[in-house]
């Protein structure tokens, strides 16, 4: 394999991602034959292209076919050099638009699109993945690149590698597809979401397979977890236990460490507004031997912004203390065939500054440690999966002596299998293991939970069915969730999907077992959440016509979640969570997105979310409004890529929310909108990529959390080797 393979700036899929022409070095190839003659060499207009196939076992792949297509659908001719060795060329136009498509037996197929350079030639290497048929719980992550529907669930994906103008976290993304709310409290705070109308709590976070929500509050920070050293982000909509066994109410947001994609290398630093610097290095290397990458990520920033004290009288300006925050991820991954390790930490510490106009908590501090090692082995019709972490968390209110700290320890086995023949299940099996011990605990805690799972797939016609079920418990609490999805070819690139299903969630170990302080009392008599009904009813269309595509896609859904788990203060002022009657949440969600190319080196792409959800949370009649769920929800992008320059326009609507559960105050919603500007500016042989940005770009000032002011107007500038 040629070790100067050109790096390009590969095209993300879904909600901003436009593409950049590499900077890489040219290599010099020879003459490339297409029709049986060479390539003219004083031909100004033409490159020559060499493309290279390789398995992750480090073999050829069998069956193998490659393709390649211009931005306006024009098939690209490429020639196999040596078949056995997965050598093609072929010869393309300077600084356009290609779409690559690669397929092999039992091995999971890859789409790449790219912009060929100005000048030199073009070489790619691809490592195509083993194709494991995985356990049900993890059937959507193998289907990275695909965007909206997936069978009779709704679902969007993101790669953010591949983004030339970079998401700073997984929650922006997050915020600009229908259906979610996100939540945080400053710049470096932390940052929860909720999927249809649910609380937090009701979103499972897994990250390579394992669950990231805090096993004593039940939900998953989200900034906790570095962009930079992700691969991918894939949000599964609506109930999913069936599929995934507890906590999945509402929702399941898979995310995937970035791993060794051939022999690349990337780094980027950042410096930002408040105080705000980063960087990111991604480095990956891929051989017969097998392949190994490494990724860390850093940044920090110190929030001292101004904002106006409501609070008191006048409403004063004054500057926010104690709001810094830093935050570290590393994580190593090797792999051989079909066997692989990761190795990842993730760190947070960060200020907990108290309301506006209250001092008690101006020196309060928090931080949170994970780390996590994984080993697997993903078979054509089995997988298995182990994992042992650790998180440690402590908690310093800057008005006790000492602080608390809890440590956490996790286990998990996870095992797939396809049992093919007549039948073709798909079967599931999961054990996890957690021990809690904390200073706030009067003993250490330790919970067991294991879940098994059964879906297939029938189909016939224009129809597809797709049942599923799963037992999952722990001690005396157990729950069955079964699933259906239905899906149908309606024609005119039409499809209809609807599905029905129900979920559970066991209470956390932090509602069973906290100890008493601080006016806070667990509760070791909590019922799971079950939730009764979650059904959705979706229509998705896909078209094109020349260079112009268009997709949009409607949804509706209703969940009925029976004891859902809410924390509330009792008379004398004492926290506690308790059981309510019932938590029924309604909605419509719909996504639009069009896009065209005006030449084959420029183009524009524009995207619409649009969600109206009501949840209302109570006893009997007295039902009122989640907190801090919006009624409305929406966002509006432009993107506009033009030989190397990458723009990127969102505008973000939040609607009003009431602030507890009582429903007696609301803060009022918001309009942000985020301008973003890209440029590959080759320098030499370093590809190096500048991107600038303003956050909230008109200055509006908000809150989230009700009294927690965030930042207004945020500037951000980004240096990038890739």
């Amino acid at each position: 394999m040629n070790s100067q393979c050109l790096r390009v700036v590969l095209i993300g899929s879904l909600a901003g991602i436009g593409a950049t022409p590499s900077g890489a070095t040219a290599q010099a190839d020879p003459p490339v034959r297409t029709d049986g003659a060479a390539m003219s060499g004083t031909d100004s207009t033409m490159i020559p292209f060499r493309l290279e196939v390789l398995s992750a076992e480090g073999a050829v792949p069998r069956d193998l076919s490659a393709s390649l297509q211009d931005s306006l659908g024009t098939e690209i001719e490429l020639h196999p050099v040596v078949a056995a060795q997965g050598l093609f060329r072929g010869v393309l136009r300077r600084e356009a638009r290609y779409e690559l498509s690669i397929r092999a037996s039992s091995h999971a197929a890859q789409r790449v699109e790219f912009i060929s350079p100005a000048s030199g030639s073009l070489s790619r290497v691809v490592v195509l993945e083993v194709d494991p048929v995985v356990l049900p719980e993890l059937h959507a992550a193998v289907r990275w690149e695909r965007t909206g529907d997936d069978g009779d669930r709704a679902v969007s994906a993101v790669r953010f590698a591949e983004s030339p103008i970079a998401w700073t976290d997984v929650g922006e993304w997050l915020s600009t597809q229908p259906g979610l709310s996100v939540r945080g409290s400053a710049a470096a705070g932390g940052q929860t979401v909720s999927v249809r109308g649910s609380r937090p709590e009701g979103v499972l976070v897994l990250l390579d397979g394992h669950p990231v929500n805090d096993p004593m509050t039940g939900s998953a920070d989200l900034s906790s977890v570095s962009v930079a050293s992700l691969e991918s982000a894939t949000l599964v909509r609506g109930a999913g236990s069936a599929r995934h066994g507890s906590g999945a109410l509402a929702g399941v947001l898979l995310l995937r460490t970035r791993r060794p994609e051939g022999s690349t290398a990337s780094a980027a630093v950042r410096v930002s507004s408040f105080g705000g610097v980063g960087g990111d290095l991604y480095v990956s290397r891929s051989g017969k031997a097998g392949r190994a990458a490494v990724s860390v990520a850093w940044d920090e920033a110190r929030n001292d912004f101004e904002y106006e004290n409501r609070v008191l009288p006048g409403a004063p300006v004054e500057t926010r203390v104690n709001a810094d925050g830093s935050r570290l991820s590393a994580a190593v991954s090797a792999a051989r065939g079909p066997v692989h390790l990761d190795v990842r930490y993730d760190g947070v510490e960060r200020g907990s500054p108290g309301p506006m106009g209250s001092a008690v908590f101006e020196q309060a501090r928090w931080s949170n440690r994970r780390s996590s090692i994984t080993a697997g082995l993903l078979g054509r019709s089995v997988g298995l999966s182990v994992r042992g972490g650790w998180l440690g968390s402590r908690w310093d209110s800057g008005i006790a002596s000492g602080g608390a700290e809890r440590d956490a320890v996790d286990g998990a086995i996870v095992v797939t299998g396809n049992t093919g023949g007549a039948f073709d299940l798909l079967l599931g099996g999961r054990l996890s293991y957690e021990a809690l011990h904390g200073d706030d605990l009067s003993e250490t805690v330790t919970r067991a939970v294991v879940g098994t799972s059964v879906a297939r797939s029938f189909e016939t016609g224009r129809f597809r069915l797709d049942p599923a079920l799963s037992l999952d418990g722990s001690a005396d609490q157990w729950a069955v969730s079964p699933e259906i999805g239905l899906t149908m070819a309606a024609g005119g690139n039409l499809t209809i999907r609807a599905r029905a299903g129900q979920a559970f969630r066991l209470p956390t170990l932090g509602d069973l077992y906290f100890a008493p302080a601080l006016r806070v009392r667990s509760n070791p008599d909590l019922e799971p959440e079950r939730v009764l009904l979650d059904s959705e009813l979706g229509l998705r269309g896909e078209w094109s016509r020349g260079q112009y595509g268009l997709e949009a896609d409607l949804g509706a859904w209703h969940r009925v979640t029976d004891d859902p788990i809410v924390w509330l203060a009792s008379a004398a002022a004492v926290w506690s969570p308790r059981n309510l009657n019932r938590l029924v949440s309604t909605g419509i969600e719909a996504s639009f997105r069009a896009s065209t190319s005006g030449s084959l080196s420029s183009g524009w792409r524009i995207s619409a979310a649009a969600t109206l959800d009501r949840s209302r949370l109570g006893f009997g009649d007295n039902q009122n409004p989640m907190p801090y769920r919006p009624d409305t929800t929406g966002s509006l992008g432009l993107e506009r890529w033009s030989r190397g320059l990458t723009a990127r326009t969102f505008l973000r609507w939040t609607g009003s929310r009431t602030t507890s559960v009582a429903g007696t105050r609301t803060l009022p919603g918001f309009l942000l909108l985020d301008v973003a500007l890209a440029h590959a500016l080759p320098i030499g042989a370093l590809p190096l990529e500048i991107e600038g940005r303003i956050d909230n770009l008109l200055d509006r000032r908000y809150e989230l959390v009700e009294l927690y002011p965030e930042p207004g107007r945020l500037f951000s500038l980004t240096l990038r080797l890739r």
